[in-house]
């Protein structure tokens, strides 16, 4: 067991406010990651989920797939590269020490490991391990879906599933456990359905509060699926732009008041609102303190589907909202421009969460 199933009634009196940050697609120092657990330390309610993997880096060792320390190239400013992949990724004891610091400042640290989807990063280092062949099997099609897994053989929910069993280990005492499940194209709607209930009962066994992406919940999966799962709203259609994709993705997919009405618990982190994706184009003092003014001006609690205006009635299992940073345009940018604004986002989100509070608008 990692974590105590008697935490998994723990309810925080007010709101979770946390910070969703990927140090997947670009490469943050320890004293970084540090840096953000000090702006959340002694919040009730904060946390750090890290965005350790996705389809450009495993920003996070991996014995299983042969990336650690040993096999790394050990630069001098402390940190570990991959010479296959000649990415930088933080090791297993940079992690424990992360986890040491977060604890001790009373921050919850959540792992996201991603899958089925967002997968490739874990697939380059399967076929310098294993072969082409046999990652070939696994995925469902690395040219038409890549990064995407063939959720129906047993073998490829066995390699997600020895995956985390190596993450379990590595993340034991904390609390929740973020098994991705976002953006998933290919697959039958039964297939996805099956591999979310594996999945979260897998790693609800090894003791976690499990947590999951909503896009592969719909309106006729979740009445069987487990409650105790907890759900990181980002898009009601995954911000399609095309009209027709979005009503029909719309017309599927659960909503939050469908997930409410189902008993499931929801973090909101609505990607108009709430993300963050610096790039060279959009870094600049007017859209930065834009972004700002009108997350304070118009976001609320209740504000669940972009900015269009559909509010929710009420904050039953509304359990609080996270800011998400993501790296994956932001290679022209210092690292302090990027971590000072993803600090302004997140402490206006934790603000209109406190107004909320204490005007009892729940």
């Amino acid at each position: 067991m990692t974590a105590s199933l008697n935490n998994h009634n723990c309810r925080p009196s007010g709101l979770q406010s946390g910070m969703i940050f990927d140090c997947a697609r670009r490469y943050y120092p320890v004293e970084t990651i540090k840096g953000l657990i000090d702006v959340l330390a002694g919040q009730e309610g904060a946390f750090l989920q890290l965005h350790l993997t996705d389809d450009q880096n495993v920003g996070v060792a991996c014995a299983y797939l042969g990336q650690t320390e040993d096999t790394a190239e050990h630069l001098p400013d402390g940190s570990f590269l991959n010479p296959q992949t000649g990415k930088r990724f933080l090791s297993a004891g940079q992690i424990r020490n992360i986890l040491a610091y977060a604890a001790d400042r009373g921050v919850e640290i959540i792992p996201e490991i991603e899958a089925p989807a967002h997968m490739e990063g874990f697939f380059r280092l399967a076929e310098h391990q294993f072969g082409r062949d046999y990652v070939n099997s696994l995925a469902f099609s690395r040219y038409s879906w890549p990064g995407e897994l063939d959720i129906t053989p047993l073998s490829a929910l066995r390699f997600v599933q020895t995956l985390y069993d190596e993450y379990a280990a590595l993340f034991e005492g904390c609390r929740y456990f973020h098994i991705g499940c976002d953006e998933l194209f290919s697959g039958s709607e039964a297939d996805k359905t099956a591999y979310i209930r594996s999945m979260s009962a897998y790693m609800r066994d090894k003791g976690f509060i499990v947590r999951m992406w909503n896009d592969l919940l719909t309106k006729e999966n979740i009445s069987g699926l487990d409650k105790e799962i907890q759900v990181t709203y980002w898009s009601w259609d995954g911000d399609a732009r095309d009209p027709e994709v979005a009503a029909a993705r719309q017309a599927e997919r659960a909503s939050v008041p469908d997930l409410q009405a189902e008993g499931f618990d929801i973090l909101i982190c609505n990607s108009y609102y709430l993300y963050y994706v610096p790039s060279e184009r959009n870094f600049n003092v007017h859209d930065n303190d834009y972004t700002i003014n009108d997350l304070l001006e118009n976001w609320t609690l209740k504000m669940w589907n972009s900015n269009r205006g559909t509010a929710l009635d009420h904050t039953a299992h509304i359990i609080g909202s996270a800011a998400a940073m993501w790296s994956e345009d932001s290679a022209a940018l210092s690292e302090a421009e990027i971590i000072s604004q993803f600090i302004r986002q997140y402490r206006a989100m934790r603000q209109v969460n406190a107004d909320t509070i204490n005007n009892s608008d729940m």
